[in-house]
């Protein structure tokens, strides 16, 4: 049974001034925190209710046990009055500082958080026990890498670190659990305004879904504000807990180390070059970052949905980081087909030639277009990679593109007519595998991770999607 925290007091709501009682509840394990307000009605307004409606952006209140918590993100639902008694309203929040007290929302600032995103331990490679027997009897040394520092820009610096006792040593039954975890500080110069630090939080989980191939869950984060100083040693803050009502919450599971695309090791490689191009290069990423990781927040999702979000994601990718210019395209596809087949014109293309860049330029009239199609998008892409892995599952690559774009017009676009042009529910599992393992590929070799590796990791997923098919066609017949 989930164990829930209720604190009772006075609350403040800044957008309307009103002082009201309630009480807060913060269920820790399920990450839901909802306040409940009540008003009290009068012989002079039997029915009078409370101002705030809709979204407010801070609440802030005084437990009556002492202290004070600070609510963020708070957004109403519908108020329940009984006549000549009380109003009462249920508030969903998103996240709630122990021992927070700021005049208003631009307040908000901190010069650090730390996060723990739980079990990241084999990812990041930082820390390990080991056991040591001697005169009958079992040692065990806790060890550790030096932590990591990296400057995300002038303002921002993340430093990940090994932490033992993160938690009490606990024994249960016959097992000993001793606790060891993996915390990511940004520090910031000059404080940072807490909606903005959830972006850069948001960066960091989505790296490490992608790179783990899992879903990440926020395991818990801490603040530091200045107004927690202490007299004696000014240059430290003292620490203090955010909980979350963001209801991310799901099992911690290491995952599958042979799963993985890439570690903590590959990104700080070559001077954390690939950890800049992380955090450079998001903005741009963020899109196809999210449509590539969707598989992992939501197993439920269909195989619909999910070659959507994958197409999506690959013909965003094209856009952006190859060109969204027809004329520029062109003319990359001529010097990449004549660059290949060592001619100078189109003059002097072979009929293999025209093939190819038939295969990126798929419409014949594209060239007088002013915008490119998927199948262009789409052909390029899977044309730089030079092997053919469609063959497995009884397409020629030309029919596996043409394929690709009908079945995506049938999804969105809807004719009973091109049902029969579609792929079969049977092969798309795998089509959605080959495109996972393009578009993780193209999104590594932007993060700039190690060639040799991003190869090694997108040919093993190939081999492991063929693989698959052969055993289930196999249980088929």
């Amino acid at each position: 049974m989930s164990e829930e925290i209720r604190l009772s007091g006075e609350w403040f709501i800044n957008e309307t001034e009103e002082i009201l009682p309630g009480t807060l509840h913060i269920n820790e394990s399920e990450k839901h925190i909802y306040l409940v307000l009540t008003k009290l009605c009068t012989p002079e307004n039997p029915l009078s209710g409370i101002k705030a409606r809709g979204k407010v952006s801070m609440i802030k209140g005084n437990i009556d046990t002492g202290g004070n918590i600070l609510l963020y993100d708070c957004k109403f639902g519908g108020q329940h009055t009984q006549i000549f008694q009380r109003t009462q309203v249920a508030i969903s929040v998103k996240y709630a500082f122990w021992n927070l007290n700021v005049a208003n929302i631009e307040e908000l600032r901190f010069p650090k958080v730390s996060v723990d995103f739980g079990e990241v331990l084999e990812w990041a490679d930082l820390c390990f026990f080991e056991s040591d027997y001697k005169d009958e009897m079992y040692a065990f040394k806790w060890k550790c890498e030096e932590k990591i520092e990296y400057s995300v820009d002038d303002n921002t610096c993340l430093t990940i670190c090994p932490v033992f006792g993160g938690y009490p040593i606990s024994v249960k039954q016959k097992e000993i659990h001793m606790n060891q975890k993996i915390v990511f500080q940004l520090s910031y110069e000059e404080p940072k305004q807490w909606r903005d630090i959830i972006k850069d939080i948001r960066i960091l989980r989505n790296i490490l879904s992608l790179g783990m191939c899992r879903s990440i869950y926020i395991d818990g984060i801490e603040y530091y504000h200045d107004s927690h100083k202490m007299e004696e040693i000014p240059e430290y803050i003292h620490p203090m807990k955010i909980f979350s009502g963001t209801g991310e919450v799901g099992k911690q599971k290491p995952g599958n180390p042979w799963e993985y695309l890439f570690t903590l090791k590959d990104l700080t490689d070559n001077g954390c070059m690939c950890l800049k191009n992380c955090f450079s290069k998001y903005q741009k990423l963020k899109p196809i970052v999210e449509l590539a990781t969707v598989a992992f927040h939501y197993k439920d999702i269909s195989t619909e949905m999910l070659f959507l979000n994958l197409t999506q994601g690959l013909e965003t990718y094209h856009a952006r980081f190859v060109s969204d210019n027809p004329k520029v395209y062109f003319e990359m596809v001529d010097h990449l087909v004549q660059e290949r087949y060592g001619v100078s014109s189109k003059d002097q293309y072979t009929s293999y030639a025209l093939a190819d860049r038939a295969f990126m330029i798929s419409e014949r009239n594209e060239d007088k277009t002013k915008q490119l199609h998927l199948k262009s998008r789409l052909g390029y892409l899977f044309y730089m990679r030079d092997e053919v892995w469609t063959g497995f599952i009884g397409y020629s690559r030309e029919e596996f593109l043409q394929k690709m774009v009908d079945t995506r017009n049938y999804f969105t676009h809807y004719s009973e007519s091109k049902e029969n042009k579609i792929f079969s529910k049977e092969v798309m599992p795998y089509v959605n595998g080959i495109l996972m393992a393009y578009l993780n590929f193209y999104i590594l070799k932007e993060i700039g991770i190690e060639e040799n590796k991003n190869l090694d990791s997108f040919r093993k997923k190939m081999v492991d999607i063929n693989r698959t098919f052969d055993e289930n066609k196999l249980d088929r017949i």
